[in-house]
């Protein structure tokens, strides 16, 4: 597992992970979750460190 360090208004990188951790990360930080596919997150909307405000969507692309 890679460590992934949140800034608090900065989008984490959760490319690699699977689409459980990845939505408690996300959701955690503030951000709305949509999934598309399953396995592994290969594709993020925003991102990683993009400054973000609390309730902005990501859509996560799973490969």
């Amino acid at each position: 597992m890679k460590d992934n360090e949140v800034a608090e208004d900065r989008v984490p990188d959760v490319r690699g992970m699977g689409a459980r951790d990845a939505v408690f990360l996300l959701e955690k930080s503030g951000l709305q979750v949509r999934v598309n596919g399953i396995g592994k997150v290969r594709n993020q909307s925003l991102l990683p460190g993009y400054k973000y405000k609390k309730g902005q969507t990501i859509t996560l692309t799973m490969g």
